[in-house]
Parts: structure tokens; sequence; C-alpha cells
């Protein structure tokens, strides 16, 4: 998906809105069981009296019972206790543990999270201390310790990570790039559920990226084999594309060149999405997944066809519900693509109903939408409704890029340069939208500084060279995206851009693909 040309179909609910990710509600419940067998101690030790550690005991009853008020009550009164610090570890380890539990789930955030930096370092320590730990460090804005928690549960007790929310482990990868020596942080991070063969709850979504980017950092090292270990987990065929073309993937591509059939890949993920479609009839993930699959083969029909069936069922008929905004979304741009238009913007418009369940994502969507049929003027004021401060860096981008193409289309420079503006401080999240900016609005040395920039760096260089890629072109365009398309293949053609490319392309490597670029 080349997201520098538009809003990105990506599952953007959880990275567009603001806030970090918490704990699920299934990460509690599970950890109950665990918090009766492994959080009473379980190292050779001489047990206190049973009167002194009654309250614990209690305590421990009342989280079975889901009493977190309870819990509170109870733990936190026995680590005042006089005597508390001459207990053994295992014990003062559970009162914190409980005491962490308490006051998370009665919304004492900072104070669970000091309970579990406490619990954590103590005898009997657990992976729910660590991951308890990681999920009220996000809660309570310090990345630092979100990040260096998590890591250690999967080092030291990974059996928690199965409860573990996708979103969250998403968050934890953007939190960790934009710390001080980030990319360190990063591997860490990828490296650890590498060797813990992490794959995510969610079998509908494509980490390609995550582990594509993961490979190339291995590369740089000079570690082949493990790279080799980790491209085995990417599937999809636009970072399959993106390896080829870079010349780091060279030892890798010719172990096994099999690997890196970008034509296969399409349809592997074909056959794959087909089939979780069918072992999961209840699940509109499922269903976005293979119309997305289809949609990156080209076969926009189906698309409309597979949505449009799944939208005429019951509600009831449904376990993921929330995800229809998406099947909406999926539907909405297949029916451009075909050049239905109208159709097209009567599903952007049904997508953002709070009914079913749209948000902002969808709002921006249908903002890029009327952008793309030249209505600029009604794509600025979907725009000028989103607050910048309730949505993330990501969204913020998004919008600013809307915002930049819609003043270039008036001809209004002010508004062009504020986007400007806006684009640059927050072009970490999404650097392709910068370049998109300049480009829709006429800038070409500025989309060129851009481009030349995500190539040289690491990095980007990936979906730099993936946007690079020779792309069949659609039949049916709607205006905009047909001067933009005129635009792209202009800044391609530049010499600056064409010496960049080939100063990190491997040989050869801007290639014909076999099907249309996804927008």
């Amino acid at each position: 998906m080349r997201i520098g040309w538009a809003v990105a179909l990506a599952a953007t609910v959880s990275v567009i809105c603001s806030g970090a990710a918490g704990p699920a509600a299934a990460s509690t419940a599970a950890s109950r069981a665990q918090v009766a067998a492994k959080l009473t101690p379980h190292t050779p030790w001489t047990p206190p009296p049973d009167a002194m550690t009654a309250p614990l005991k209690a305590a421990l009853e009342k989280l079975k019972a889901d009493d977190y008020p309870g819990v509170y009550a109870l733990a936190k009164p026995y680590t005042e206790r006089p005597d508390f610090e001459t207990l053994p570890e295992t014990v003062r380890h559970l009162a914190w543990h409980l005491v962490g539990l308490g006051a998370w789930q009665t919304d004492r955030g900072p104070e669970a999270h000091k309970a579990f930096k406490t619990s954590s370092k103590l005898a009997g320590a657990i992976g729910w201390d660590w991951l308890y730990r990681s999920y009220t460090a996000a809660n309570d804005k310090d990345p630092h310790d979100a990040v260096y928690a998590f890591t250690t549960m999967l080092e030291t007790d990974p059996e928690p990570l199965a409860q573990v929310d996708d979103a969250f482990i998403g968050e934890l990868r953007r939190q960790a790039l934009e710390l001080p020596r980030g990319e360190q942080r990063l591997m860490a991070l990828a490296d650890d559920l590498l060797d813990v063969d992490w794959k995510p709850r969610d079998a509908t979504g494509d980490w390609s990226d995550f582990w594509l980017e993961h490979a190339a950092r291995l590369l740089d090292r000079g570690d082949v084999a493990r790279a080799g270990k980790t491209m085995a987990r990417v599937t999809s065929p636009d970072a399959l594309a993106s390896a080829r073309a870079d010349r780091r993937f060279a030892p890798l591509l010719r172990q096994d060149p099999a690997r890196f059939d970008v034509a296969k890949a399409h349809a592997a993920r074909l056959a794959a999405t087909r089939a979780r479609m069918a072992e999961k009839p209840r699940s509109v993930g499922a269903v976005n997944a293979y119309a997305l699959a289809l949609f990156g083969m080209g076969r926009a029909a189906e698309v409309v066809t597979v949505t449009q069936a799944a939208l005429e069922r019951r509600l009831d008929s449904w376990d993921d519900a929330k995800d229809r905004p998406w099947l909406l979304d999926i539907q909405a741009r297949a029916l451009r693509d075909l050049g239905r238009f109208d159709d097209a913007l009567v599903a952007w418009r049904m997508a953002t109903r709070p009914e079913i369940g749209g948000g902002v994502s969808q709002e921006l969507n249908l903002a890029d939408a009327l952008l793309e049929l030249d209505r600029p003027a009604e794509t600025l004021t979907i725009v000028g409704g989103v607050k910048p401060d309730k949505i993330s860096a990501f969204g913020r981008m998004v919008a600013a890029n809307l915002s930049a193409c819609a003043n270039a289309q008036l001809g209004d420079r002010a508004g062009v340069e504020r986007a400007f503006a806006a684009l640059a401080a927050d072009r970490d999240a999404i650097p392709f939208l910068e370049m998109s900016g300049h480009l829709c609005a006429g800038d070409q040395d500025g989309a060129a500084a851009v481009l030349i920039a995500l190539l040289k760096d690491p990095e980007t260089r990936l979906e730099a060279l993936a946007d690079a890629q020779d792309y069949p072109e659609e039949a049916v365009t709607a205006p905009f995206r047909r001067a933009q398309l005129a635009r792209r293949r202009a800044l391609y053609a530049r010499p600056d851009v064409r010496a960049a490319i080939a100063a990190v392309a491997a040989v050869g490597r801007v290639e014909r693909q076999p099907y249309p670029a996804v927008y």
C-alpha cells in the first residue's frame, strides 16, 4: 500500500485515535488463575504465622471474585504495617502485586505502576508483574519503562503474552522508536518476539512490515541467518517487493528466490484469507482481509460482491460488528476503482455514521474521497472539524496532507504553507505523507527532497523503494488521483531521484509489479 498517496486502508482506529493502549479485560481474567497458583510463595522460606498472612489470603479470595476494591482495601494497609520489610520477599511480592491489581482496577493508575515496579523486583515475580508494569507504565506516560518491562517479561516469563492485544504491541513498537536509542530498543523488542515465536492474536492482521524492518536491521548488522528466520514471517506482497528492491536483501534473495515471488505472495494471501473467512464465518475482520486481498490483485468487482453480501447480513450474525465501517470503506474504494464514484461516496458517508461505529478514521477517509473527486472545500470542512489534540501524530499527518492538497486545489497558498508546517512537525509518524503533501501542491523540488531523504535513511528506505516500483495504472481513476499519479511519474523521472534510487537499490530491482498499487 502506498500510504504517501492517500489515507491508508489500515486498521488505523488504534493508531489515529490518541491515548496509550491498556490491558484487555481478558488479561486480568486470565491472570486470576495464575495469581492463585503462581503468586503463592513458591521458593523455600519459613512462613510467617497464619495470622500474619491472613489479609493476603483474604485478598486472594477477593481477587478470585473480581472484587478489586476489596483486594485493594486488604492489600494496601498490609504494605504499611510496621514489620512489612522484615517479611520474606515472596510475601512482600504477593502484597505489592495485589496492591497493583487493586489500584489498577480502581483507577489509581500511578499507584498501580509504582506497585508493579516494586513487585517485579522481588523474589516470586512472574510474567504478569512485568506485563502489568508495562501496561501501567504506558498509562502513566512512561514509555521507557513500558518498553523495558515488556521486553523483560518476554525474556523471563512470556506466558502472559498470549493475552496481550496486538494494538498494545503496536503501540510499544511506536514508542520504542521515539525513545533515546530507539532503534536498539525496537531491535530488542522484535528480537524477543522472534525468540518466543510470537504470533498476533488477530490472525487476519499482517505484521509483515514489522518483520521486514527487523530483517533489514539484522542485515545491517551482518546477521544473515537471523534475518532469514525473520523474513519467513513476511508474507505481504508489498513487503516482499520492498525487499527485492533493497540491495541489503541480496544474500537472502540468492538463498531462497521463491520466498520473494510477489505474484505467488498475492495468490497465497488470497488463499489464506479465503480459508480464514470460511473458518470464521462470523468475523467481519476475516471478510475485510479477504476483500483486501482481492483488492490488491485488482479484482474490484469481486470486492463489491463480497462486501455487499456481508453488509446485507443481520448485525447479530457477526462477532465483531465493530469492523463494519472498514467493510464499507473497502467497498467504497472498490466502487471508486470501478468508476462508480457516486455509489462510492454513499458507502464512505455511511462508514462515518456513529451508529455503524465510524469515527475519525472514516471521517478522514471520506475527506480523502472528496478530495479525489475535486471537492476540496468539503475536504477542508471535514478536516477542520478534527481536533489535532484528540488524535495521534499519525492522524495529524493524514489531516495535514489532506489540508495541503485541498488548499492547493483552492489556490490558498497560506493554507498550503500552514499544512506544510504541520506535516514537518509530525514527519516521523508517516514520512511519505510529507512528500505527498508537497507533490499535490505542485512543489516537485520539496517532494524530491523528502523522497531522497527517505531513500537515504535505512529506517524509511524499504517503503521508499516499494513506492518506486513500476505499478500498472488502473483503467479508471478519479480526477485528482489521475493528476497526482502524473506528478508521481514526473517525480520518479527526475535525475536526482533516479540517482538516489540507484545508490540503494539492487541492480535491476525497480521492477514491473503484477498489480496496480493499492490506494
